[in-house]
C-alpha cells in the first residue's frame, strides 16, 4: 500500500470512528497524517517554551528547531516549582550549570548527541517588562547563550526583544495589551477581562516564529479576517501514557488540520505548539489554542498543528509543562514522562521512528 493510499484510508477510518459523546465533543485516537516527515519544529509559551527547548535538546535527532515565548533556558528549573519560579528566574543558576548538565546527560545517553544542534534553529521572544521574572531580561536571553555554548551556529539563533509583560504576542484585537500587567497567582479578572496568556501586541509571534523555524517566507494571515477555520479535533492523549502516569497529561489534546489538508491528499507542514501555565484545557478550554494566533497561520500556510495539553497535578498546581522535576528528576531527558508522551504523539502523526 503506497503512502497516499495509507493516508486516505486513515482519514476515511477516522471519519467513521469519530463519535459524539454526551457533551457533544468529538474525540478520536491520534493517527498517521500526510505531513512533512522532515525534522520537526516545536514552540511554546512560558513553560511550553521551556518544554519545546527540552524536546529539541533531548530528541535532537528528530528536530529542526524550537521557538519560545517568555521562557527560561534548558534545565534551569530543578527541585520543584518554587525553585523554578524563584531560583531560576532570579538567576541563581547560570548557563554554566545548564551546559554542564546537558553534557552529562549526553554522556549518560539520556539525550541525543548535542552535535545534532549545530545546524538547527532557536527563536525566542523576550519580554522586557516581564513581571514574572524578577531578574533581568538576560535570564530569558540565556536560552540563546545556552544553545550557542552547546554548538548551535549563532546565526541560527534569533532573540527578539519587546516592551511587553509575560504574554504570548499576537495581532488579534480584543485581547489584553502586551504592556498590561499580568499577575501570577492572582485572579486575572483584576485586569477587567479574562485572559489565556495571549495578548494584542501588534506583533504576530506565531507567524514570526514559524517563519524563522521553517526558514521560508510564510504567507501573512489576515488577522480577524479569515472567514473559515476548520473545527479543532479533540483527540485522546491517554494512549501515550501508562495508567500509573496518566495524571501527568490531560485526557484530551487538540489538533488543527487546515482546509487544504483535510482530505489527506496534500502533504502539509507539521508543527507542535504548547500552552503555558494556566493555559491548559483544564483551565481555559481551547482558549489559548484559538487566541494565540497559531490557527490563522496554520490555515493560511497549510500547517497541521498539534496542541498537546498538560494538566495540574501534585507539584504542578498551574498545569504547566514540566520544567521543574514535577514528574521526576529525568523531566528534561528522553526518560521524562511528558517528554516521552509528546515524542510518541509526534511519531504517531508523522510516522517517523528513529529520526536521523
Amino acid at each position: 500500500m503506497d503512502w497516499d493510499t495509507r493516508i486516505l484510508k486513515h482519514f476515511l477510518i477516522s471519519a467513521i470512528l469519530n463519535i459524539y459523546l454526551a457533551h457533544g465533543q468529538i474525540y478520536q485516537n491520534l493517527g498517521l497524517l500526510n505531513v512533512d516527515r522532515s525534522p520537526v519544529t516545536i514552540s511554546g509559551f512560558s513553560s511550553g517554551g521551556n518544554m519545546a527547548q527540552q524536546m529539541q535538546v533531548a530528541f535532537s535527532s528528530c528536530f529542526k528547531g524550537s521557538a519560545a515565548f517568555a521562557a527560561v533556558p534548558y534545565h534551569c528549573g530543578i527541585n520543584g516549582y518554587r525553585s523554578y519560579r524563584f531560583k531560576c528566574n532570579l538567576g541563581f543558576r547560570t548557563v554554566n550549570n545548564f551546559v554542564k548538565e546537558a553534557r552529562q546527560f549526553e554522556l549518560e545517553g539520556k539525550i541525543d548527541p548535542l552535535s545534532n544542534l549545530k545546524h538547527q534553529y532557536h527563536y525566542h521572544y523576550i519580554p522586557k517588562q516581564d513581571t514574572l521574572v524578577l531578574g533581568h531580561e538576560r535570564i530569558r536571553a540565556n536560552t540563546g547563550e545556552f544553545f550557542r555554548r552547546v554548538g548551535m551556529n549563532p546565526v541560527n539563533i534569533h532573540l527578539f526583544y519587546k516592551n511587553s509583560d509575560h504574554w504570548m504576542p499576537t495581532k488579534n484585537k480584543g485581547l489584553p495589551f502586551c504592556d498590561d500587567p499580568i499577575r501570577f497567582k492572582v485572579d486575572v479578572a483584576l485586569l477587567g477581562r479574562n485572559t489565556t496568556g495571549a495578548s494584542f501586541c501588534n506583533y504576530d509571534g506565531a507567524y514570526e516564529a514559524l517563519s524563522f523555524l521553517f526558514q521560508s517566507q510564510l504567507i501573512v494571515p489576515r488577522r480577524n479576517g479569515i472567514s473559515r477555520l476548520q473545527p479543532l479535533v479533540a483527540f485522546s492523549q491517554t494512549q501515550f501514557l501508562n495508567s500509573a502516569d496518566a495524571k501527568f497529561l490531560d485526557p484530551i489534546g487538540y489538533l488543527y488540520i487546515p482546509t487544504n489538508c483535510t482530505n489527506g491528499r496534500k502533504r502539509c507542514k507539521f508543527h507542535v505548539a504548547l500552552h503555558g501555565c494556566r493555559g491548559s484545557r483544564s483551565a481555559m478550554g481551547d482558549g489559548f489554542v484559538t487566541q494565540s494566533g497559531y490557527l490563522e497561520v496554520a490555515e493560511t500556510n497549510d500547517i497541521v498543528i498539534l496542541f498537546p495539553q498538560s494538566i495540574p497535578f501534585d507539584g504542578n498546581p498551574d498545569g504547566c509543562w514540566d520544567a521543574f522535576e514535577a514528574t521526576g528528576p529525568e523531566f528534561a531527558t528522553k526518560l521524562g514522562k511528558q517528554m516521552r508522551a509528546l515524542m510518541a504523539m509526534i511519531q504517531t502523526v508523522t510516522g517517523i521512528q528513529g529520526c536521523r
